[in-house]
């Protein structure tokens, strides 16, 4: 029990984050287990004594089930990274790739049900790596969580957010009576996100970071034709072709997908 605890207190000053749960485990087991050896050799026999080694056994199962599965759950996200088949995005914890493409597909899916258009809508960041070079390749991962921070402040936590790309934010908006609102939406987050932000503080590189930053809105019709994927392909499309406009903000239905030309011999 003593060992187990120095490892404990071992991977606590390493920086293990579950290394005080451990450590609590270990401290109910050692109660545990004088416990046992006490009334076992007949040391003291008190009702008080069986009560703490009683609520000491527990605790100390509770505490090992919850840090095992969290230990699991760990480990079955590295082994998904390792694969490539991660669903949310490490430094932003935004849902990507198949997670982020079936809860698109789920928003076009139910305004289908309710009758109503739907819309989905790009954030493209077209200088993320601006200061990468000149200041630190982390910083890039500072202006991502704060975007993100952004976006979400102005949209609220209905909506659907993800990350298409690192460049590349995606909100959907599910059974839209009128357009009025995700319209509205998109000229609150033009003028949010374009505001400066002052970044490296932490790593005592402190510099400033204006956004350059386009949005594409597409609204997607009963009749719609496209899948989800094709879809987010065309509103991040639409969101870099908006930053050669005045208000870097293009808005639009979407639009078929023309068959492939076949080749003729």
């Amino acid at each position: 029990v003593m060992l187990a605890m120095f490892a404990a207190l071992r991977g606590t000053w390493l920086g293990d984050p579950l290394g005080w749960g451990m450590v609590a485990a270990c401290l109910c087991l050692a109660t545990m287990v004088a416990g046992l050896y006490t009334k076992g050799l007949d040391v003291v026999s008190s009702l008080w004594i069986w009560g703490i080694t009683a609520i000491a056994t527990v605790a100390y199962f509770l505490i090992t089930l919850s840090l095992t599965q969290k230990r699991n759950r760990q480990l079955r996200r590295l082994v998904q990274m390792s694969q490539g088949y991660s669903t949310i995005d490490t430094v932003t914890g935004l849902p990507i790739g198949a997670n982020l493409l079936s809860k698109v597909d789920d928003v076009m899916w139910r305004s289908l049900q309710h009758g109503n258009e739907s819309a989905v809508m790009a954030v493209w960041l077209d200088n993320l790596y601006e200061l990468s070079d000149t200041v630190d390749h982390a910083i890039e991962h500072e202006i991502r969580q704060v975007m993100a921070a952004r976006v979400r402040r102005t949209v609220g936590f209905r909506y659907v957010l993800g990350l298409q790309q690192a460049r590349c934010f995606i909100l959907a908006f599910a059974h839209l009576p009128e357009r009025n609102l995700p319209q509205a939406k998109v000229y609150q987050l033009r003028k949010q996100l374009g505001r400066a932000i002052r970044v490296g503080t932490m790593q005592g590189q402190s510099a400033h970071y204006l956004p350059r930053v386009g949005l594409g809105l597409l609204f997607v019709p009963l009749d719609n034709p496209l899948t989800p994927l094709q879809v987010m392909d065309q509103a991040q499309a639409l969101a870099q072709e908006a930053l050669g406009t005045a208000n870097e903000v293009l808005i639009r239905d979407v639009r078929p997908v023309p068959p492939a030309t076949q080749a003729t011999g």
